[in-house]
């Protein structure tokens, strides 16, 4: 009995270190996205940036 014990509170721990990395995967894909959204806005901007330039050294 006490061994059915013991593997029981493995089996807690584990389960619980699961959930614990589950939420951890969780943020990071979505520090991910946010991070791909910002690179999309700096890219963005860059762009607009460069045609600017290109605009004024063309006049």
């Amino acid at each position: 009995m006490e061994e059915l014990r013991i593997l029981e509170e493995k089996i807690d721990k584990v389960i619980s270190h699961l959930n614990s990395l589950k939420e951890r995967v969780k943020a990071l894909e979505e520090e991910n996205a946010r991070l791909k959204e910002v690179k999309r806005e700096v890219a963005d901007k860059i762009g607009s940036m460069i045609d600017r330039l290109t605009n004024l050294e063309g006049t």
